[in-house]
């Protein structure tokens, strides 16, 4: 889409292109960026810059050799999440997908308070966390992946230089993704609950403290995927010993008759497929308790 005589701009900005030179072209997105940060929630006002919201989120801005260009054009996709809040003027979903595994990767920036750009960069987490913008990636088929990218940023970059408002709107982020969301992948469970574990939970104070927090404050949601963790984990150390037991010399393995259940628990063995053996191992599971 050219940059000039079909995309409306607001009073005062002038019009982006990748013809421009970086310096120009940040000045620009400076002016644009304010403007932007001025506007309300769209009622119906803004609707003559949805080609320029479209526009400034074409690949040529998006991989901009500048990382001051892709800072200001994270900013001004982020109040254009906000201003047209909840329908936002990307459809596609292939786009969606780009745009928000671009945004997280502008949000890396945040892992240097003491960086010029800073405040920049905690604009840009104040306002997807205000808005909820990353809820939008529900509907994509992607979008555990999405999180998962966010999820291990997030541990990644928090410490001990981030305000306590800094991990407030990481929170801010996070949490709705977990309480509103239908699914939880293994994946995602598997990058919060390794920081609450050694050797994740003394060597990264920051992100232990962080995932202890996000799971306090998702716990109602958190707790059934919790427990078909622990019984997917059994399920799998199950595996693991069956396996090992197949490698012995087989005067060192006991037969299938030699092996005795508790009243009540099936035969478990390599044969049997991955949702059965996780029924019989939680039953076995639970019966270990009872007794």
């Amino acid at each position: 889409m050219p940059g000039g005589t079909d995309i409306v701009y607001p009073q005062g900005c002038r019009p982006i292109n990748e013809e421009l030179g970086s310096d120009e072209l940040i000045r620009r997105l400076k002016t644009l960026a304010h403007t932007l940060q001025g506007m309300g929630q769209d009622e119906g006002m803004y609707q003559q810059y949805i080609p320029l919201a479209l526009h400034i989120a074409e690949d040529h801005f998006l991989s901009h050799e500048s990382k001051d260009v892709q800072l200001l054009i994270a900013c001004c996709i982020a109040d254009v999440l906000r201003v047209y809040a909840p329908e936002a003027p990307y459809k596609d979903p292939d786009q969606v997908k780009t745009i928000f595994l671009f945004l997280i990767k502008q949000l890396n920036g945040l892992k240097d308070p003491k960086d010029p750009a800073f405040k920049r960069y905690f604009y840009l987490l104040e306002n997807l966390a205000y808005v909820k913008s990353f809820n939008m990636c529900f509907e994509l088929e992607d979008s555990q992946e999405i999180f998962c990218a966010l999820f291990s940023l997030m541990f990644k970059i928090v410490n001990d230089e981030h305000s306590g408002k800094v991990k407030s709107f990481m929170l801010d982020v996070l949490c709705p993704l977990i309480t509103e969301s239908d699914i939880l992948s293994h994946e995602l469970l598997d990058i919060i609950l390794m920081n609450i574990v050694d050797p994740q939970k003394t060597q990264r104070k920051n992100a232990y403290l962080l995932a202890k927090e996000l799971i306090v404050k998702t716990n109602d949601t958190l707790e059934p995927y919790i427990q078909n963790f622990k019984i997917r984990k059994e399920a799998l150390t199950g595996l693991a010993m069956i396996y090992k037991m197949s490698l012995e010399p087989k005067s060192k393995m006991p037969g299938g008759t030699d092996i005795v259940y508790p009243q009540g628990c099936r035969p478990i063995n390599e044969e049997l497929g991955s949702d059965e053996l996780i029924r019989r191992l939680k039953v076995r599971s639970i019966r270990v308790k009872i007794h």
